[in-house]
């Protein structure tokens, strides 16, 4: 109950602030919505879907990673070789060797 309370209490002071007064530093902000990334990164995920047959899960994975994280700034190139190798190293370790499920393997068959 004090944590609703105090949540409302701070809707509250939000709503009832001056036009001029500073914004409380909690409140969340949000950047505008990049449409030409977001069409760019959808047409991304429709070919790493559509290649994955045909080249193969191992080949097209770590592409899709080192490509995407590139593309979206997200970290230091030495650490997107790291996370797409371990991620599907992972995934190769979950599903073939442990799950004993198939992966599509495209080229390598």
């Amino acid at each position: 109950m004090y944590v609703s309370e105090t949540k409302i209490a701070k809707a509250n002071r939000i709503q009832n602030k001056e036009p001029g007064e500073e914004k409380d530093d909690s409140e969340e902000k949000f950047e505008p919505i990049n449409y030409r990334q977001a069409i760019i990164f959808t047409i991304m995920i429709a070919a790493y879907i559509f290649l994955l047959e045909p080249i193969g899960y191992f080949i097209i994975t770590p592409i899709y990673i080192v490509s995407t994280y590139i593309f979206l700034n997200a970290t230091k190139v030495r650490n997107i070789v790291f996370i797409s190798i371990g991620f599907t190293a992972f995934v190769y370790f979950l599903f073939v060797v442990f799950l004993k499920l198939p992966i599509p393997m495209g080229l390598l068959q």
